[in-house]
């Protein structure tokens, strides 16, 4: 008697077993690959006119990833052009793997904040003049218009006019290819490629140029007890660390530095941390 009762009892975990399987299996088949009208929040990294495909950093399912959505239309690529690094929404469908706008939708903008020490590009409606220069990685090349990413992580989108000097550059511009960047801002705040230079020497031997971007442009708060330069230049705010190691020139100190005081900083990148190594006032005057 007792050895049916054991055998009726391991049957039924087998049973019970065999039911757990099935359901989890049901489980993973109900996570389709094509998963339908969702809605995908993220930083624009890249857009690519020729492609008509942005390419964004945000979460899905919970987790950081970077997406390629496809399908914009023109007007959409020429919207988000002047928005790198600003964070939207999208409605997307979802195949596998591949992402694609709804036609009936429209990138919304979302507000950002600005990380500890770190480039950010919140975009405000009134410009400052200024400039960006940096050596990067074309991620996108059109003949009115460039992508280059950035020490930071992040990319600049530029235009490209009659007036850029490119007299240096071998061959057509190219995904892949390097160059030392000199981007001036346009009245709305975006940003023209003023001077593009072929970056002749060897990355190994001038690492540190590959880490470093020169600002100009004008405070947006004076200097606090976190030790952060809040700046902007164009329609796009930055920030950056002081520290010990920072060169004030014509300043005094960090705390000398007064709200919209025009000026120049040499920033420093580790990954996306930014920390100023030289800040210095200019006579826009």
């Amino acid at each position: 008697m007792a050895q049916k009762l054991g055998n009726r009892a391991h049957m039924a975990v087998i049973v019970l077993c065999s039911i757990c399987a099935i359901m989890l299996f049901a489980a993973c088949q109900g996570v389709s690959s094509s998963g339908g009208t969702i809605n995908v929040s993220g930083k624009i990294l890249a857009v690519n006119p020729g492609a008509h495909s942005v390419t964004l950093q945000g979460a899905i399912d919970g987790k950081q990833q970077t997406i390629t959505i496809s399908d914009l239309t023109d007007q959409q690529i020429a919207d988000l052009q002047g928005h790198i690094n600003s964070n939207y929404s999208f409605q997307v469908s979802q195949n596998n793997d591949t992402y694609t706008i709804v036609s009936t939708s429209t990138p919304v903008t979302q507000s950002e904040t600005t990380p500890v020490a770190t480039a950010t590009s919140s975009t405000n409606t009134v410009s400052v003049p200024g400039s960006i220069s940096f050596i990067g990685k074309v991620q996108s090349a059109t003949t009115t218009s460039l992508v280059v990413s950035m020490p930071d992580g992040n990319t600049l989108t530029m235009s490209i006019t009659a007036g850029t000097d490119s007299h240096d550059v071998d061959g057509q511009l190219a995904p892949g290819m390097q160059l030392k960047v000199k981007a001036e801002t346009n009245p709305d705040g975006s940003f023209m490629a003023s001077t593009l230079r072929t970056v002749h020497y060897s990355s190994s031997s001038h690492s540190d140029d590959l880490s470093i971007i020169d600002f100009t442009g004008n405070t947006t708060s004076a200097v606090g007890a976190d030790n952060l330069l809040h700046f902007q230049v164009g329609n796009q705010n930055f920030t950056a660390l002081i520290d010990h190691d920072t060169d004030f020139r014509h300043l005094h100190n960090a705390q000398s530095i007064d709200n919209n005081q025009p000026i120049s900083v040499e920033v420093f990148f580790n990954g996306g941390n930014g920390t100023a190594q030289e800040i210095d006032a200019r006579d826009d005057n």
